[in-house]
């Protein structure tokens, strides 16, 4: 197994990170400290990898999370959170030594990226673990028709996303621009606008009121 030393940063009066995720790693060292503790300066070049859990990775969290892990290149981050916003993820991977993992884990996506590091050595190729599970409102414009859609974007990657909607039909072909709010505190006017064509469509069951939903894939993320 890995014998790499970890820090992990928690947060006081925070759930601890997960023991379970601390023993599949079998760790030679690990020690811990509280984020309050961790200034500008600090540096994490005696630690393999840094972990950090939190219940949302947002615009706020990356305030000090992109700075640190910059500052600390040969280190690699691991975060384990319930939620990530778009606008966060899209920051993340465009640093090499970040991966996001929704929590609850399964083993086998725990056991898989072991296998890479052992392998590997690295967590860069974070195309692995790449979809999370969200639910955010958005306005969906189909280029085609100009027509503006209410939508609900409901999972996501660096790729594509699947969006649920209701009233409309859709077809694989057609051109989005997708808007899509901060999720910022205190809550600001800035979004997310993403290009996109539709790769897939699922049909909801009108007599049912029953969303539809499409496959979404991006052409290109502008903060706006």
């Amino acid at each position: 197994m890995l014998t790499k030393t970890a820090l992990v940063i928690e947060v006081e009066n925070s759930p601890a990170f997960p023991d379970y995720f601390l023993d599949m790693f079998q760790f030679q060292n690990v020690q811990k400290m509280l984020l309050r503790n961790v200034t500008s300066g600090f540096k994490t070049d005696l630690f393999d990898f840094v972990l950090y859990s939190c219940e949302c990775v947002n615009e706020r969290q990356l305030r000090w999370i992109l700075p640190f892990a910059h500052k600390n290149p040969k280190s690699q981050f691991i975060i384990l959170t319930q939620q990530i916003s778009i606008h966060a993820y899209k920051q993340v991977t465009e640093m090499g030594n970040i991966i996001t993992l929704q929590v609850p884990l399964g083993d086998q996506v725990i056991r898989g990226m072991i296998n890479q590091l052992i392998a590997d050595s690295s967590l860069v190729a974070t195309q692995r673990f790449p979809r999370f599970i969200t639910d955010e409102p958005v306005r969906m414009v189909v280029m085609e028709t100009g027509l503006l859609i209410p939508s609900r974007m409901k999972n996501y990657s660096a790729s594509g996303a699947f969006i649920e909607y209701k009233g409309m039909h859709l077809r694989v072909g057609h051109t989005l621009k997708v808007n899509l709010p901060k999720q910022e505190h205190p809550p600001t006017k800035k979004s997310l606008q993403l290009d996109g064509r539709v790769v897939w469509v699922r049909s909801g069951e009108a007599h049912s009121g029953a969303s539809s939903g499409i496959g979404v894939q991006f052409t290109s993320l502008d903060a706006a």
